[in-house]
């Protein structure tokens, strides 16, 4: 009798695996969030939304700045000062009532309006003390970084699903080496066993050559499976962002991943869904710009205050040194409406945000529907590929007794063989898919720990 181990591997799932092997897709898992490039770009896109945050509160705080200015000209307009002529007269008659020379004569002046070797330094604090632009700014800020930290938290849970998909896609095909590896050996045994009836004349060349056929197709179908397991290990660890044929550890517990498998969900769950999250952030944010456009009627008030020097050829004494302060008042009288339609467009967001939530809420809760109904069909599809798999078990054990009696022709074995390498495939494949849809179905609830 041919050991099972040799028939069929899909026995395994039976044996199980070491129980920590549960901790292997995990670890994956864990190596996915970590070093997905994509996931990369996704949290550099957050930090971009905090540090704008950190911007936005920025204002308000005073602003300190430095400026300073030199200028220096000539030409130019002019404006004439008749000193000369209006002084002139007077200082001549105080000399002649004097009897001396003590007022002299001088010039009538003329003065450009262009400074001559003139400097200003000062500093400039200036702080907003009303200003409802600032306050509708730093809100905006918090909500487009908590959104852009709902899309990475998104990303995460389709990037979870893909990783244990992924990775069970390559245990089947891992498996389904394994079983046309035995078929190929149930083949050749078949073949020696032809030979030897051929030889002793209880079969003739033709069944030989039959025998041979079957070991051709079965390695046909060898190969397929050994590219198919390629592709998938490439798939694999491109989402791992490791070398695309990086060795995958197998030591998985099939056995007790399926025992611990849950078939029903509360759709209360799927409120926790990070694209309804968003949708919630996106109509808070709508609501915010609104009330931002809404009170733009509010008047602006700052402050600021200036220190600094001021004077000719560079001069620094206490002349030239100065303050100056004041407060500036800004208040929207009329500008072709355009607020109050940025407030009416703002309104038209928010409500089209709402729509969007209720409407992906039934998205949601349908996909989590469909999910649930997959893995209801997987799980009956693996019970019946079981007993499938039992079934041809025996069919096989008993024709190929009887073929090396001689009792039943060659090809009720092959028959047999095919049955029995189709129906460990089947199993194999239903087996997986189960733990495939139990993903699927943990994204569509976000049960799934990130």
């Amino acid at each position: 009798m041919i050991p099972l181990r040799i028939l069929i591997p899909a026995a395994m799932l039976f044996t199980g695996a070491p129980l920590w092997g549960q901790q292997i897709l995990d670890e994956y898992v864990k190596q996915g969030l970590d070093s997905n490039i994509v996931l990369r770009q996704k949290t550099i896109a957050y930090e971009q939304a905090v540090l704008a945050l950190k911007n936005a509160r920025s204002y308000f705080q005073p602003s300190v700045n430095l400026n300073s200015s030199y200028t220096t000209g000539e030409g130019g307009r002019f404006i004439s000062l008749p000193v000369g002529d209006l002084l002139n007269p007077v200082y001549s008659t105080l000399n002649q009532l004097t009897a001396g020379n003590a007022f002299p004569q001088i010039e009538n002046v003329e003065q450009s309006f262009f400074p001559r070797n003139m400097y200003d330094a000062h500093v400039r604090t200036s702080m907003p003390l009303l200003n409802t632009d600032v306050w509708y700014g730093v809100k905006i800020s918090e909500q487009q970084a908590a959104i852009k930290d709902a899309e990475i938290a998104l990303y995460k849970r389709e990037l979870v699903r893909d990783i244990k998909v992924a990775y069970f896609n390559y245990l089947s095909a891992t498996e389904a080496v394994q079983i046309y590896t035995s078929a190929l050996e149930l083949t050749e045994r078949n073949a020696k066993v032809t030979a030897s009836l051929v030889a002793n004349g209880k079969a003739v060349q033709a069944q030989m050559l039959r025998a041979e056929s079957e070991k051709a197709q079965v390695t046909a179908q060898l190969e397929q499976a050994r590219n198919q397991q390629l592709n998938a290990e490439a798939w694999f660890n491109f989402l791992l962002n490791k070398p695309l044929h990086t060795a995958i550890n197998t030591n998985f517990n099939t056995a007790s991943a399926l025992a611990r498998l849950t078939t029903g969900y509360d759709s209360s769950q799927i409120a926790r869904r990070e694209e309804l999250k968003m949708l919630m952030l996106s109509e808070r944010l709508s609501y915010t710009a609104s009330r931002m456009q809404r009170s733009y009627f509010i008047p602006k008030l700052s402050f600021f205050i200036d220190l600094g020097s001021q004077s000719e050829s560079w001069k620094f004494d206490n002349r030239s040194r100065y303050y100056l302060l004041g407060i500036q008042l800004d208040m929207p009288l009329y500008n072709g409406m355009r607020n109050r339609n940025n407030y009416r467009s703002s309104l038209l967001d928010m409500r089209m945000a709402t729509y969007s939530y209720q409407n992906t809420q039934r998205q949601l809760k349908l996909a989590a529907d469909v999910a649930q109904n997959n893995l209801n069909a997987a799980l009956a599809r693996w019970k019946a590929a079981t007993e499938q798999q039992r079934a041809a078990e025996s069919y096989y054990r008993l024709i190929s007794n009887g073929y090396a009696q001689g009792t039943n022709p060659l090809l009720e074995l092959i028959d047999a063989r095919t049955q029995l390498t189709a129906a460990a495939v089947q199993l194999n494949v239903c087996k997986y898919d189960v733990l495939q849809a139990q993903a699927k179905l943990e994204r569509e609830i976000a049960s799934s720990t990130l």
